[in-house]
């Protein structure tokens, strides 16, 4: 599958980037903005697609 190669490249290649260059104490803002940032993506896509429907899976709505 297509889809999980850049969500494996985010995995392994990004996110020890990120950690790495992120200071111990700000750990867990850096934990918090990426959860938020997601969660904010997701709602906002939701409101583009309400029924979940996206180009790779079949939808009947």
């Amino acid at each position: 599958m297509l889809w999980s190669v850049p969500v494996e490249e985010q995995f392994y290649l990004v996110w020890p980037l990120l950690v790495a260059a992120t200071p111990a104490r700000r750990m867990g803002w850096l934990f918090g903005g990426v959860l938020a940032l997601s969660l904010g993506f997701r709602f906002w896509h939701l409101h583009d697609d309400p029924h979940g429907c996206s180009t790779s899976t079949a939808c009947t709505h």
